[in-house]
């Protein structure tokens, strides 16, 4: 008997940092292009379900036999990340819409796309319990960035490659740690291990937290909230965990400045996600 756990949203808190949502509603529906192979792209199309996960289930407990998870793109501001418009940028879009354009007419878009890393033998297990779900497991989210320079009225983006170690080095005037490929992408990670229920919630005041650096909070923003939900009768739930001492690193540890607001941050760490488990 087994179990397909199927992931149709999350969000994510980490102090300091940022609180976002995948699929990000703030990311705009573009057709992207990637600026390297001209060719159209769909690294930042985060269309549902954003993962599936199939459980042995035997009794009340789950074992997960295997995982797949999309990337997730998400939008962040991080002041003094991005270069001004590339001279290649306005060239390829005068070639696409047939008329020369300025670095006025784009939006420029720094973009984080984040993975899950869970290699063997790292393992989830959970239970269910009448409609209470429960998962135990490391979360451990890796994050490269790109630019996307947009072009709104056709909705048309170019996307850069990744931030390289060696970019991100020298817009902060540091020099690339030693034994690290200056030519690598920049990358940063944070990991935890989580124990989530459908039970839990995670509910707090924006006065209560440290700024976000990497993206501000929205207008209007009032709290964070993340609320566990047991399944219904169609198999519907939301399930959530958090966290406190989380130390994210990177790549270009001074890059941590520009998105947590310090090269030494510790953090709470709060994940939810919301879907569907459906017996087999």
């Amino acid at each position: 008997m087994g179990r397909t756990h199927i992931i149709n949203g999350t969000q994510m808190y980490l102090d300091h940092y940022a609180f976002f949502e995948e699929p990000d509603p703030g990311l705009p529906m573009t057709l992207y292009i990637d600026g390297t192979t001209h060719l159209p792209s769909t690294l930042l199309d985060l269309l549902p379900p954003i993962a599936v996960q199939h459980f042995q289930h035997v009794g009340n407990d789950l074992t997960e036999t295997s995982r797949y998870f999309k990337t997730m793109s998400y939008g962040i501001a991080p002041a003094g990340l991005a270069a001004p418009v590339p001279q290649a940028v306005l060239d390829a879009f005068a070639k696409i819409l047939f008329h020369p354009i300025t670095a006025a007419d784009l939006t420029v878009q720094e973009v984080a796309v984040g993975q899950f890393d869970l290699p063997p033998p790292a393992t989830v297990t959970g239970s269910l319990v009448g409609n209470v779900f429960s998962v135990k497991k490391m979360v451990d989210f890796r994050v490269q960035i790109l630019v996307a320079y947009i072009y709104m009225p056709l909705r048309i983006g170019i996307m850069s490659p990744f931030i390289t170690n060696g970019q991100a080095a020298g817009y902060l005037g540091v020099p690339v740690p030693p034994g690290t490929d200056p030519n690598a992408p920049l990358a940063y990670e944070w990991k935890a291990e989580l124990e989530m229920s459908t039970a839990n919630s995670f509910v707090r005041p924006i006065a209560s937290l440290p700024p976000p650096f990497a993206d501000p909070w929205a207008p209007g923003t009032t709290e964070v909230r993340m609320e566990g939900k047991a399944l219904d009768n169609l198999d519907r739930y939301s399930i959530v965990g958090s966290t406190g001492g989380v130390i994210p690193t990177s790549t270009v540890p001074a890059i941590l400045q520009v998105l947590f607001g310090t090269t030494t941050p510790v953090c709470q760490f709060a994940y939810a996600e919301h879907g569907v488990l459906l017996p087999l």
